[in-house]
């Protein structure tokens, strides 16, 4: 367990608050599971990609459509 997995969990929870009204309570659980960040940093991962070929991302929202 790190602090990055302490922290997701609770930004997560904050913003699943805010945003839905109700919390999905990672924080509350035994362990820390890293929750989204995965999805995070995957993303982060693509960006310079998305920059240099711009029309990706229009057909990655078509195709998860």
């Amino acid at each position: 367990m790190t602090i990055s997995s302490a922290y997701s969990s609770f930004t997560t929870d904050v913003i699943t608050e805010y945003l839905f009204g109700e919390s999905f309570e990672y924080l509350d659980r035994e362990r820390f599971l890293p929750n989204l960040q995965p999805a995070s940093d995957s993303f982060g991962a693509m960006l310079p990609t998305l920059r240099f070929v711009p029309w990706l991302s229009s057909a990655m929202r078509l195709v998860s459509k």
